[in-house]
């Protein structure tokens, strides 16, 4: 009886061990067999991290932009710093002011068909030209990178425009090229749910007395959302200099600055 029960011990040993060489498996304890299936999966998504402060665009770019991901727990130090880099760029002089937005209209563009088009409110300054140079040519100052919040009932819409490009065409038609980031966070918990990158071509264009803003937008991942955004602004005030900024930024330094470096 003692031979048949070793030999039937013996028998299972040797079946057990086939098994776990053929499958890789290890024999584990019951109880820790029910902690391992119950235990969630970590380390898919980093849910919290952000730098101790927020960094200098070029830092930015190479460690936080990458990072940046649904699920992500959000902190404003994951903004880069702002107004860091200054770009002056020449313009015509018809440019320079204050203009005033006060409706636009979207053009749909889908498989480079132009799509329906719909107005909408759009009511907003924009303000050209801080100071001229001694030839009385008009030059306008771009600080970068900068940030603008949207908010709706559930979400915080961050756009994050951290590179800026200006092309002079001729003398009636300049053209401001933004890169920007737009994050899209949860109020009710604080994590990012939506990422993605969005180019705005913005030609301001006069025709005659005219003048009419066309923003070409290309959102990556988002055709629906690729068109024109037209609007046909006035001009509610005429070219002043600006020597200071509201944040105390001492614009007519900056500028003499880029005068002795040969405007560059």
């Amino acid at each position: 009886m003692v031979e048949r029960k070793t030999l039937r011990r013996s028998s299972l040993l040797i079946l057990l061990t086939l098994l776990i060489t053929a499958t890789g498996s290890t024999v584990l304890n019951p109880a820790h067999s029910q902690d391992a299936a119950v235990k969630p999966l970590q380390g898919l998504v980093q849910d919290t991290w952000a730098p101790e402060d927020s960094l200098p665009l070029q830092d930015w770019k190479n460690t936080v932009k990458p990072k940046l991901q649904i699920g992500l727990k959000w902190s404003d130090k994951l903004l880069p710093q702002q107004k860091t880099e200054e770009l002056w760029t020449a313009m015509p002089d018809w440019l320079g002011g204050t203009w005033h937005h006060e409706t636009a209209t979207f053009i749909g563009a889908q498989g480079g068909r132009i799509g329906e088009s719909s107005s909408y409110l759009n009511r907003h300054d924009d303000s050209f030209g801080q100071q001229k140079d001694n030839t009385g040519s008009l030059f306008h100052l771009i600080r970068y990178p900068f940030v603008s919040v949207t908010e709706s009932g559930q979400t915080s819409s961050y756009f994050i425009t951290y590179a800026v490009k200006v092309q002079n065409k001729n003398r009636y038609h300049i053209t401001f090229e933004n890169s920007n980031l737009e994050v899209v966070v949860s109020k009710a918990d604080q994590k990012i749910q939506k990422i993605q990158s969005r180019n705005d071509a913005l030609s301001w264009i006069k025709i005659g007395p005219n003048i009419t803003v066309d923003d070409n937008l290309t959102v990556d991942g988002d055709r629906v959302a690729n068109g024109t955004i037209r609007s046909t602004p006035k001009q509610v005030k005429p070219f002043s200099p600006v020597d200071k900024l509201a944040d105390g930024f001492d614009v007519k330094a900056a500028f003499l600055n880029f005068l002795a470096r040969g405007k560059n």
